[in-house]
């Protein structure tokens, strides 16, 4: 039986350099909200709701939509307004299918204040 050493290449491999971090540009995604704990028995209360009906065409609802100025802004869990399916994202008149039609109906600021008429009701039943 003979005897192989390893080959000298083997034998010296360079170590895993770290990269340099420095003069990288941080990244501008946003990290998602954490739920706070009122925030999760909220969404469970509107979870458990069926007397609410469609913000637009009184249907029922079957989904909640996060009001919200900007796409990049940070979900705000108190600011949740009752939508059914085909007005949160459907192609006709919806939320996020047609967005620029829905603020011309809709203002933030209706919307907002629904959404408000909403969360204080559960405070009210707290």
């Amino acid at each position: 039986m003979s005897f192989k050493p390893y080959q000298k290449t083997k034998q010296l491999k360079p170590k895993d350099k770290k990269k340099p971090t420095f003069g990288r540009k941080k990244s501008i995604i946003k990290k998602k909200p954490i739920a706070t704990k009122e925030d999760k028995e909220y969404l469970e209360y509107l979870q458990t709701q069926t007397h609410y009906k469609c913000f637009n065409c009184s249907s029922n609802v079957e989904e909640w939509h996060h009001v919200k100025l900007y796409s990049s802004d940070r979900k705000n869990h108190k600011k949740l307004i009752p939508l059914c399916r085909n007005c949160h994202t459907g192609n006709v008149f919806s939320v996020h299918g047609t967005p620029k039609a829905w603020r011309d109906k809709y203002t933030l600021q209706e919307q907002e204040e629904f959404a408000d008429l909403v969360y204080f009701e559960f405070l009210d039943k707290i």
